[in-house]
């Protein structure tokens, strides 16, 4: 079963239970900065509620990070509840000026033809998912800013000293005198 689901296959009274696992190639999430390890685990369920389609579940899968201070890569293991409600998509002509989101607008997705697609769904919890600040330690030392050395693991011989633009060497003077 892939993740693009005909709406004729869910069941009205009891939904359509989900247990499915998708390579990390059908996300694309090949940034710089993160990419998917391991294939992507969706359990849940989906239901219908009048035109209106629920998915309840949770989401695991494990993507490789770079550290935000030394860019070493790191494995970061994602487990997410997910809660997304699937609407008919308005086929309207009418351009939508500013709009205000609400919550309940961050967790739609609009379907056509008859089925849905939950892979921007998924692909939007990873994403969400993921730490703002991604360190391989605690204590890391990051990345020499003169010389470029992993401070991790080897030191530098660069002094510490304060590079200051000419230009603005008077305002230290100025910190310095108050």
């Amino acid at each position: 079963m892939s993740l693009i689901i005909q709406i004729d296959d869910i069941p009205e009274d009891a939904g359509l239970s989900l247990d499915l696992v998708e390579k990390p190639e059908h996300f694309g999430m090949d940034a710089s900065e993160y990419s998917l390890n391991s294939g992507v685990h969706i359990e849940g369920i989906l239901t219908i509620l009048g035109r209106e389609i629920f998915l309840a579940g949770k989401i695991k899968t494990g993507i490789d990070l770079s550290c935000s201070r030394c860019l070493k890569t790191i494995q970061f293991s994602v487990e997410s509840d997910v809660s997304v409600c699937f609407v008919p998509q308005k086929e309207s002509n009418e351009t939508e000026a500013d709009i205000e989101l609400s919550n309940y607008d961050l967790e739609m997705e609009y379907y056509s033809d008859n089925k849905i697609d939950l892979t921007q769904s998924v692909y939007d919890q990873i994403i969400l998912s993921l730490p703002m600040v991604r360190l391989c330690d605690r204590d890391c030392k990051g990345i020499c800013s003169h010389c470029g050395k992993n401070l991790n693991e080897e030191t530098c011989d660069c002094k510490e000293e304060d590079d200051i633009d000419p230009r603005l060497a008077i305002l230290k003077n100025l910190k310095d005198n108050l």
